[in-house]
């Protein structure tokens, strides 16, 4: 009994695709007249029949077992394909032939040349030649799609091997485009910002060395000023106090005697102040000649009384200027003498 079912599954093996076969011989045999000879021969035929029903069943499900390995394949999103020893393709899922633009029917059978061209099969023949020899080959290239749009991919060819022989090998390839277009844009970014960064050090090497210009003026003037202060103290104690120590000793008017007093103390103070007395010139522009006259006094510590005799005017007078004064320079609110808020714009 064995051998005739083998006999009979070889001969329905001769002919797949055809389950007809099948399904006739289940006929016959489901309506062979039974004759039970003894146990033996009815455990026989039971074991007959549930072997070809289990073979119908697996020819009804290889089709629906094919169908759905390919629609798995399909909705893999990497490139897969197959290629046997003469490099022409056995089998591409679906991103492989929307990536190269070609049907199925089209991809059948093309030559592994003539798919990626000559240029880009010379510089992966390496790697075919390797998995031929099969070696498992892994690396990344570049591809070009029809429409021109050049594409990334990480690529493994993966030998397939029967009996210690290469068949083929299997392609399985992953896109990398939008990784390598996101290492790119990173790469101009860090380019850009080290661009900048080097801006901003030389930006800031320049205001180093401009404050170091800048100081070495500042010092330079200081000295310069410094010297001519000492100059003109100089000159001045040579032409010009000498003439005013005559004065004070030959002059006996008390008025006379202060505005000589003045005239010195104005002398001396010029030259303490000199290159210093910016800020009060600036403070003071909006006074008239007379109340600029009666502020610089006030500042030097004279009393009403005595700016009013040495300018040969009221008491009442200098303290009309004086209110005139606080109110032009800011002072009219502030609490403090006029004196000390004079000196401090001189200071």
């Amino acid at each position: 009994m064995s051998q005739h079912l083998h006999r009979r599954l070889a001969s329905h093996e001769a002919r797949r695709g055809n389950t007809s076969g099948v399904s006739d011989i289940m006929k016959i045999e489901s309506h062979k007249p039974l004759i039970v000879d003894d146990a033996s021969e009815l455990a026989g035929r039971a074991a007959f029949a549930r072997e070809f029903a289990n073979l119908r069943r697996a020819t009804d499900v290889l089709p629906e077992s094919e169908s759905f390995m390919r629609t798995v394949a399909d909705n893999i999103p990497g490139l897969v394909g197959y290629w046997n020893t003469e490099l022409r393709c056995q089998f591409a899922n679906a991103a492989c032939r929307n990536w190269f633009g070609r049907t199925a029917q089209e991809m059948q059978d093309i030559r592994l040349q003539d798919l990626l061209g000559e240029a880009l099969y010379t510089q992966n023949e390496t790697f075919v030649n390797g998995v031929l020899k099969g070696k498992d080959q892994s690396f990344e290239c570049t591809l070009v799609k029809p429409g021109g749009e050049i594409g990334y991919m990480y690529t493994q060819f993966i030998a397939h091997k029967a009996a210690g022989k290469v068949k083929g090998f299997f392609v399985l390839a992953t896109d990398l485009t939008k990784i390598k277009q996101a290492e790119e844009r990173l790469r101009h970014a860090e380019n850009a910002a080290m661009v900048q960064a080097g801006m901003v050090e030389q930006l800031r090497n320049h205001c180093r060395d401009l404050d170091t210009t800048l100081n070495t003026l500042l010092k330079r003037e200081e000295a310069v000023a410094h010297d001519e202060k000492i100059a003109l103290s100089q000159e001045l104690e040579r032409m010009i106090v000498p003439f005013l120590q005559l004065l004070k000793k030959d002059t006996q008017a008390t008025r006379q005697l202060e505005v000589v007093k003045i005239i010195e103390s104005n002398l001396q103070e010029l030259i303490s102040s000199y290159g210093r007395s910016a800020a009060y010139t600036t403070a003071t522009r909006t006074l008239t000649p007379k109340e600029f006259q009666i502020a610089s006094l006030v500042r030097q510590g004279l009393s009403s009384k005595e700016i009013a005799l040495a300018m040969s005017l009221s008491p009442a007078t200098i303290s009309n200027h004086r209110k005139h004064i606080r109110k032009k320079l800011g002072f009219e609110t502030r609490a403090g003498n006029l004196q000390s808020k004079l000196s401090s714009l001189r200071s």
